[in-house]
């Protein structure tokens, strides 16, 4: 899925949503290929071991407590928690998943190790 330079926040989305559970309704829990929150596009993948504690290639971590992350612009957070993985992206970029490793433009989460 292709987004727009800017501000996002990239992690597991339960974390910045306050309604956690209307936001798994209106996606069809991430089944749907074209997911929004606030009208925006955003991109939810699921981790190999479900919940637990990832990382990327600069070694921030990434904690899971619903077996999945994601991308989200910071504007549309509700919330951010002071831990928050925030990535300012220079340039469009892409976020797609691939065997386990997750990919948010130059970071790869790969979630096949934790």
């Amino acid at each position: 899925m292709q987004f727009k330079a800017g501000r996002y926040y990239v992690g597991d989305l339960c974390y910045v949503v306050k309604d956690w559970h209307q936001l798994l309704t209106d996606t069809d829990y991430f089944r749907n290929e074209n997911c929004t929150f606030k009208d925006q596009p955003i991109f939810v993948a699921k981790t190999t071991y479900g919940d637990g504690t990832y990382s990327d290639q600069y070694s921030r971590v990434y904690p899971v407590d619903t077996g999945s992350i994601g991308i989200v612009p910071v504007e549309l957070i509700d919330h951010q928690p002071d831990d928050a993985n925030i990535t300012d992206f220079a340039e469009d970029f892409e976020a797609y998943a691939r065997e386990g490793v997750l990919y948010f433009g130059d970071v790869a989460i790969n979630t096949n190790i934790w």
